[in-house]
Formats: C-alpha cells, sequence, structure tokens
C-alpha cells in the first residue's frame, strides 16, 4: 500500500522507528520510498543517514546502474550487516539487454534478503515503482512499507521554457551584440529595398526575421510589432506559408507572456491553413501541457512524431514534455531517437545528458556530455555549464553563466527561454 500520509518529518521518523526495531528483534526490513525527483530523493537521503546515524547505523550506498554483477551478492559480502542500511537505487538500470536484470535480481533473491536480515531503503522513481510489482512480483510481496515523497504542488505547475516553441527558422544562439548587429543590419535592408510587388517576398522574410531577433534580445513589443506588419503582408500578397510562419510566431509571444489562450487560438487558425505541418502541431502541444492538459499534450507529441518520424526537434520536445511530466524513460526513448536522426546536434545529446543527470545517473549523464564535446563546435558554454552540473559543482554552474552573460557569450534570457539550460539551473539550486 503506498503511503502519503503524514509530513516529510513523520514519514522520515516512521522509517527509522522500523529500521530500528527490525534491528532491535533481529528481523529484517525493506522499505521502499518512491519519489518524482533526484532532489528529492537527496533530501530524503541525507535526512535519514543523520537521524540513522544517531541511532548507531551506518548506510552503505548501491547504486545498481554503478555496479557489476548481481547487488545483493555483494550486499551479501558486507560485513557488520546488523547495524547497516542500504540505500538501494537506479532498479531499472540493472543491466541485461532489455535492461531489466535489476528487477529479476529482487525477485531471485527476495528470500535471501529476508533470510539475512537485511536492512534497506529503496529509492524508486514513478516509473520504478509502477514498474516493481510486474516485474518483482515475488520481491514486492515481500516488501514491508512503501512510502510516496512528493514535489512541492508548485514545481508540477511549472510550465515548459517559452524555448521549446518551434520557430520556422535555423535555431541561433546569438550573443546580445550579435543581435544587435543583426537588427541593424535587417533594418538597413528593409529601408534599401525597393516598395514593389516583386520585393514582397524578401520583405516579408525580413520581418520574419527581424521579429525573431527582437524576440531573442527580450524586446516583445518590437518582436510583436515586426511580426504583425509581416503578417499583414503575408496576407496582402496571398503568401498562405509566410501567414503560418508569422501565426506561430504570434503564438511564442502569447505564450511566453502566459496568455495560453491566445497562444491556442493563433496556432488554431495557423493549422485551418496547415492541418498537417507538424511543428504548429507540436507547439500546440507546448501550450496544451502549459494549461495543465498534460496527458493530451503527450498524445498530441506522439501522433506528430508519427506524422513527421524524422524531425528530431519534434523528437526532442516531446522528450521534454515527458521530460517535465517526470516520465524519464520515455524522455530518455525520445532523446535517443533525436541524436539517432541527427549525430551531430550537440543540444539533443546534451537533452539527453541532463535527464540522465535529473535520475541520478551521473556516469551515463558524462557519457553523454563526452559524445557532445567531440561534436561540432557549437553550445561550448552550455556543454562547460553541464559537465560542472553533472560534477556537482552547483556554485560553479552559477558562475558560470553570470561570467557568460557578462562577457556577451551568453544571453540572459537563455536562462529561463533555453529547455537544457533551464533544467541544469534547475537542478543546480
Amino acid at each position: 500500500m503506498l503511503q502519503n500520509v503524514g509530513t516529510f518529518k513523520d514519514k522520515i521518523t516512521i522509517i527509522c522507528d522500523e529500521l530500528n526495531l527490525a534491528k532491535k528483534w533481529g528481523k529484517a526490513s525493506l522499505i521502499l520510498t518512491v519519489h518524482k525527483s533526484v532532489r528529492s530523493q537527496e533530501k530524503t537521503k541525507k535526512t535519514l543517514q543523520n537521524k540513522l546515524d544517531r541511532l548507531g547505523f551506518h548506510t552503505i550506498e548501491c547504486d545498481i546502474s554503478k555496479l557489476e554483477g548481481n547487488f545483493v551478492e555483494k550486499m551479501l559480502l558486507t560485513e557488520n550487516t546488523e547495524d547497516a542500511v542500504f540505500y538501494i537505487s537506479n532498479v531499472s538500470w540493472g543491466g541485461g539487454e532489455d535492461e531489466k536484470d535489476g528487477y529479476r535480481v529482487l525477485n531471485l533473491y527476495r528470500e535471501t534478503l529476508i533470510e539475512q536480515k537485511m536492512k534497506a531503503v529503496f529509492f524508486l522513481t514513478l516509473r520504478e515503482a509502477s514498474h516493481l510489482p510486474g516485474y518483482a512480483p515475488d520481491f514486492w510481496a515481500f516488501r514491508h512499507r512503501v512510502f510516496e515523497f512528493r514535489s512541492p504542488r508548485s514545481n508540477d505547475l511549472q510550465p515548459p521554457p517559452v524555448g521549446l516553441m518551434l520557430w520556422h527558422l535555423q535555431r541561433a544562439n546569438n550573443s546580445d551584440d550579435e543581435i544587435d548587429s543583426k537588427i541593424s543590419s535587417i533594418m538597413q535592408m528593409l529601408t534599401d529595398l525597393p516598395d514593389r510587388v516583386e520585393s514582397a517576398s524578401t520583405r516579408i522574410d525580413l520581418q520574419y526575421e527581424l521579429g525573431y531577433l527582437y524576440w531573442q534580445s527580450g524586446n516583445d513589443r518590437s518582436a510583436g510589432h515586426a511580426l504583425r506588419i509581416g503578417l499583414d503582408l503575408a496576407k496582402k500578397h496571398n503568401f498562405n506559408d509566410s501567414k503560418v510562419k508569422f501565426l506561430n510566431a504570434l503564438s511564442i509571444l502569447s505564450y511566453e507572456q502566459k496568455e495560453y489562450e491566445q497562444a491556442l487560438e493563433l496556432l488554431a487558425i495557423a493549422i485551418e491553413s496547415n492541418p498537417k505541418e507538424c511543428l504548429l502541431l507540436a507547439n500546440q502541444a507546448v501550450v496544451m501541457f502549459a494549461m495543465g492538459k498534460r496527458y493530451q499534450a503527450i498524445q498530441k507529441g506522439k501522433r506528430v512524431t508519427t506524422l513527421c518520424t524524422d524531425n528530431p526537434w519534434l523528437w526532442n520536445s516531446l522528450g521534454f514534455l515527458h521530460f517535465f511530466a517526470g516520465n524519464m524513460d520515455e524522455a530518455i526513448t525520445c532523446f535517443q531517437k533525436s541524436i539517432e536522426l541527427s549525430p551531430i546536434t550537440s543540444y539533443f545529446i546534451e537533452s539527453l545528458a541532463i535527464c540522465y543527470l535529473t535520475i541520478g545517473l551521473s556516469d551515463k549523464a558524462t557519457v553523454s556530455l563526452c559524445q557532445a564535446q567531440s561534436n561540432v563546435k557549437d553550445r561550448e558554454i552550455f556543454k562547460h555549464v553541464l559537465k560542472e552540473s553533472i560534477e556537482g559543482e552547483s556554485e560553479n554552474v552559477s558562475r558560470l553563466v553570470k561570467e557568460a552573460i557578462d562577457v556577451g557569450k551568453l544571453a540572459k534570457l537563455d536562462t529561463v527561454r533555453d529547455p537544457n539550460l533551464n533544467a541544469i539551473l534547475s537542478l543546480a539550486k
């Protein structure tokens, strides 16, 4: 029975009482704790350890993803298990072709754990907790207590960063100086461009790029003005594809202002003109997610990747919807697919590394980071920040970001807009 009664402190007290009584009576104690985030796991581990130290216990980390072979056999080699409490984590990364060996070992050795009077606290993700009764049913029958440690409700309601929404142009990470220079250049080109029908297409494209650059700079008012001028021109000259682009861009501006209903309305008009445009449907899913319609959003995201299976950005977008919903296994699958489709894009590899880091798989995160560093030399500051995060240097993460902004290597808005950087900074808090 999953127990979510009482405060965090109450649950810690009950777990300690259970372990202390098991030691006193010479019995086993297998306690399962369920968490939505690694941060929750770490907080619980640290708080438990402080109390268990005072009770005369010593804790032993048992990260299954970092152990080769049978982890229960390694536990049995431990001396003085009477005073030991094993912290067991990453059950779903226990090896094997399907990564399910961790569950199989638990099922096979469930009686041994009881007979050897083992005391263990399992730190499970929501996904692992849902899999345990099916993949390790005999072990599940032997567990003693299950406690859910929920993340604060306010965290659950945070909308995805606006950078998850896709524009109809190649993503670019420009410094503030680069943005200002490009804006000046485009303004001059628009001034020099003859006001003739033959120039309409070029003028419309320049208005779109100008709107994007103003948005990058944080000047939403000028961005909206430039985009609305472009939209009017597209309507005047019956450029339907351009009209769709401007409607999508304006929906992104609305999203950032948390005007979700307006963002959906603009996207609906654009989709009317082009019902099978996957980028529009993917952005629609992001807005729905922000509005709390998470299940519908993820289902729409899945349909989008079915329609446009070869677009890595759509897989990355769906991956982040799963990520923000706490579905880490599904997020990993999506991020891996985006890398498969575009192996030289560092952004996708960063996303996978961050996902691994979030669920505590720092070794896998490091492998992904090394892969990103060996690729095209873009987003270097992002990879540097990610490296510090993997190494647990949260103070360095904040310092590096501040320094990068100060010297113009990073736009300040990237800290709240870029999904990867936003996730890294959240982990560092």
